[in-house]
């Protein structure tokens, strides 16, 4: 499961892809390598963060330096007298598609988790505040970052403890912590 921190850090990835595609549109000859490189930062964030998809965008990549080479995959089908360079514009466009469909199927479990809990983090500080924790979370040990003594407040109390649970469930402690302290921020 992707940390709220990888997750956005994809996603930033892929809201990269909008100025690409016009690149595409806009026949810029910077289009392959731009999607080269991109697609070197996709790998390399998927690697880093032990998903198989790296393998998939790392092969793509070797498609676009493949079909520059003079050797575009099988299955592609062109216009007739087509040239290389546009061979390799087409394989470049293909390949940051099926790019964005790998990283989309990596991340979309992880997202709609992390909103759940997003929603959760946001409920449970709506009735921590209404009971008063958040201010004797907010009174307690300076030392000890707010969120680490909202959550132990949270789950100290006996109505909020359940959904406390909940959202270290959904997301696991340090992202609910995260989440708690986006939380914070949005309702002050």
């Amino acid at each position: 499961m992707l940390r709220v921190v990888q997750l956005e850090e994809l996603e930033a990835l892929l809201l990269e892809a909008p100025e690409l595609i016009g690149r595409y549109e806009q026949r810029t000859p910077q289009f392959r390598g731009a999607v080269r490189d991109w697609l070197d930062r996709v790998a390399a964030a998927l690697r880093s963060n032990r998903l198989a998809g790296a393998a998939t965008v790392a092969a793509l990549r070797g498609d676009i330096i493949a079909a520059e080479r003079g050797s575009p995959p099988a299955d592609l089908v062109t216009a007739a007298g087509a040239s290389r360079r546009q061979i390799a514009a087409t394989v470049a466009m293909r390949s940051l598609q099926r790019a964005i469909a790998a990283v989309r199927a990596e991340i979309d479990g992880t997202r709609a988790r992390s909103n759940d809990a997003h929603l959760v983090a946001r409920a449970v500080l709506a009735v921590a505040r209404a009971k008063s924790v958040v201010n004797a979370a907010k009174a307690g040990n300076p030392s000890i970052p707010l969120p680490a003594r909202l959550l132990v407040a949270l789950e100290s109390d006996a109505e909020l403890k359940p959904m406390a649970a909940h959202l270290v469930g959904l997301v696991g402690r340090a992202d609910a912590l995260v989440l708690l302290d986006r939380a914070l921020g949005e309702v002050e």
